[in-house]
């Protein structure tokens, strides 16, 4: 006879984040039916736990597959492919997606006062148990709108995460040269943008740019197709 499955309390209490009305600052995930997207650009430092369902992340470099009472923690901006799957018996996919905002990863990188860890990879895979009580007590300052606890405990996880060898959250490594070309974009997206714009821009010549594009990824091989740079 089979034992019935106890319930994880602390999953349960992250879970009640899809309820807490006064709560901000992240987002729920919900779905029924297996979703998922390529080429996903992620601009800023994030985790998220994962309450019920299968995830898989992958990157040029990583792929990871992350199940609940995982936290899956994304240290600097990258793109990812991802999929993610209800879970077989309640047919639900659920997740809380948190970004490391602005505030937190500042105070964490003014109480840092040791050498910093190696920058360790872009994508992580850590376990929710390990940051029960910090989560708990982010999870309660939420709950009574206390948004400066919360983005305390925020701070608090960062230092954790970056004892734990994922130090480009506390010095972020500089944007690639696709990621410069994007964000020059994304602050003009009417204009008709040209090989030469960003040439002047960068302050780079149409060789060099094309050299440097075509060496750090396929996805960015043509230059004369920067006009038409896709926007995800």
């Amino acid at each position: 006879m089979d034992m019935p499955v106890t319930p994880d309390p602390l999953l349960a209490e992250m879970a009640s984040l899809a309820d807490c009305q006064r709560a901000g600052g992240y987002a729920c995930v919900t779905a029924r039916r297996e979703h998922g997207a390529q080429s996903v650009d992620i601009p800023q430092p994030q985790f998220a736990i994962l309450l019920q369902g299968r995830k898989q992340v992958r990157t040029a470099h990583q792929t990871l597959q992350l199940v609940p009472g995982d936290l899956f923690l994304i240290t600097r901006r990258c793109r990812i492919d991802v999929v993610n799957t209800p879970d077989p018996e309640t047919g639900l996919y659920l997740s809380a997606i948190v970004p490391l905002c602005a505030e937190a990863l500042s105070a964490a990188r003014v109480l840092w006062n040791e050498p910093l860890p190696e920058a360790g990879d872009a994508l992580a895979r850590l376990s929710l148990h390990d940051h029960a009580g910090t989560l708990r007590h982010w999870r309660q300052a939420l709950e009574h709108a206390q948004y400066t606890e919360a983005r305390l405990a925020l701070a608090s996880l960062v230092l954790a995460f970056c004892r734990r060898g994922h130090g480009s959250l506390l010095a972020p490594p500089e944007p690639s040269l696709g990621e410069r070309i994007r964000d020059l974009i994304a602050a003009q997206p009417e204009r008709d943008w040209q090989s030469r714009d960003f040439e002047a821009q960068l302050g780079l010549s149409g060789a060099t740019l094309r050299r440097r594009l075509a060496a750090s990824s396929p996805a960015y091989v043509s230059s004369s197709q920067m006009h038409a740079w896709p926007m995800r």
